[in-house]
């Protein structure tokens, strides 16, 4: 990951990741050893960011992703969206839809709708807490609800806990 700050108010951020999920032993469908399989996933992704002195700011990202399973080759390129207000020093509110993108292999992406509020909810010298609120609406797969809290000691260390909930979609069915 890396980020540049470009000036008035902008800024350009690169990513990119790989995961190697290893190799597999396959199973047909009576559960008999078949050949084993692996599971590989690379992606690129790109972002820009314009922030204004209300507290407004937007951002951009262009990503590309492959996955490679079981001897298949998927690609998917998408695009996010993003909105963040700032309400006060103290408070945020910020909004993305995640992966604007064609088909892939006929299947259309999980594209979602994320909302966020988080606030200081004490601050001093060396440390301070923040709580967060989040939630999801996916186009395909569950809705979720999230909190959290962390706690940064001397802008070193930061502690995390927080919890998710899944709220099932009924128009949603698979195996």
């Amino acid at each position: 990951v890396l980020g540049l700050p470009l000036g008035h108010n902008n800024g350009l951020g690169v990513a990119v990741n790989y995961e190697d999920n290893g190799l597999f032993d396959g199973r047909d469908s009576r559960g008999v050893p078949t050949a084993g399989y692996s599971n590989r996933a690379y992606g690129l992704n790109l972002g820009w960011g314009f922030g204004d002195p209300r507290g407004l700011s937007l951002g951009l990202a262009i990503k590309a992703n492959r996955q490679d399973l079981a001897g298949s080759g998927f690609n998917a390129v998408a695009g996010d969206l993003g909105l963040l207000w700032r309400l006060s020093s103290q408070a945020s509110l910020g909004a993305t839809y995640t992966n604007i993108g064609p088909d892939v292999e006929g299947y259309q992406l999980a594209q979602g709708l994320r909302l966020g509020l988080s606030s200081y909810i004490a601050r001093g010298g060396n440390f301070q807490w923040l709580l967060a609120l989040s939630g999801e609406s996916l186009t395909h797969g569950e809705n979720s609800f999230h909190m959290g809290i962390e706690h940064t000691l001397y802008q070193l260390l930061a502690l995390r806990a927080g919890y998710g909930v899944n709220v099932p979609n009924t128009a949603v069915s698979g195996l």
